[in-house]
């Protein structure tokens, strides 16, 4: 039996998350293996991949096997970071026992630990553009521009139209509106190599912490303001160039892109089939894809 002053102790709410939120002991516990249990089957999925990059021979599958275990050893670090700040904000300590996984052995976890590392190198140093780092005033009502620090960074205000900023962050928010399906995690004016005549660049940075980022090619942007840019626009699109009439429907053309990103094909996939699979009312696809599921989600990456 549990006293009043027991059960006291138990409802408290005195363990505080990384997100500076207060939760019971209970609460945090579940949490924690909740972290364990993503971090098992990210595991077992780089056991799976690594066992079919050991046994297949077809040049193509096996490019796909080596973008998905590069993907999966971004997300397994991300994971086991994630777990161990966790652990040490709320003082839980961590139970090395409850993230393993079958077949994941050393061999496996030491190829993990390379991919990723080649992955963050290669995500630096092909960096296809430069931000330009100066300052700027925000106009009043870009809600969205300002939901990240790192939006624009710092800019001349004399040099980016306030017209045009107020031009891209209504139709993103227009298109947020209508479908919550996107995200720019930043959006930066940027220096393009010599040659790319691209308005925009929507680019999907890899990593431990993957995020979608918006460039805008200065040439294009600094110094003209919004009606000079989209006469310059419009008369692109009569001479055939472009597809585009104006900024706005340019920046839809980028969420398209941002659209793909979010929804990243295999680990939609993925995700789905894990939900169907825990659902008691389903109990998975069915026995041939539960014997098969690496071949069945790389199918379905290839459609």
């Amino acid at each position: 039996m549990y006293s009043a002053k027991d059960i006291e102790e138990l409802n408290a709410k005195n363990i505080e998350y990384p997100d500076g939120s207060m939760h019971t002991l209970y609460e945090a516990e579940q949490q924690q293996r909740a972290f364990e249990r993503k971090i098992r089957a990210t595991k077992r999925t780089l056991a799976t991949c690594d066992e079919a990059l050991n046994n297949l021979s077809d040049e193509e599958l096996l490019q796909k096997l080596e973008k998905i275990f590069s993907h999966y050893s971004s997300k397994l670090k991300r994971q086991e970071s994630e777990l161990n700040s966790f652990c040490k904000r709320t003082g839980l300590l961590p139970d090395c026992s409850r993230q393993q996984a079958y077949g994941f052995g050393r061999s496996t976890a030491q190829k993990a630990v390379w991919k990723n590392k080649k992955a963050v190198a290669n995500s630096a140093e092909k960096s296809i553009i430069k931000t330009i780092i100066k300052s700027v005033k925000f106009p009043d009502n870009c809600n969205y521009l300002l939901k990240s620090e790192t939006n624009f960074g710092k800019y001349n205000e004399s040099e980016l139209s306030a017209d045009i900023l107020k031009a891209i962050n209504g139709a993103i928010e227009k298109r947020l509106s209508e479908n919550d399906d996107f995200i720019f995690d930043e959006i930066k004016i940027a220096k393009f190599p010599i040659g790319n005549k691209s308005v925009f660049i929507t680019n999907y940075e890899t990593g431990v912490h993957p995020k979608t980022q918006l460039y805008l090619n200065r040439d294009y942007f600094l110094n003209v303001t919004l009606d000079e840019f989209n006469a310059a626009c419009l008369n692109y699109y009569d001479s055939g160039w472009w597809q585009s009439e104006n900024i706005e429907d340019l920046v839809n053309h980028e969420i398209m892109h941002a659209c793909i990103n979010y929804y990243n094909s295999f680990e939609k996939t993925e995700q789905l089939y894990q939900f169907l699979n825990e659902d008691t009312r389903v109990k998975g696809f069915c026995k041939l894809v539960d014997n098969i599921l690496m071949s069945f989600l790389m199918r379905c990456m290839l459609l």
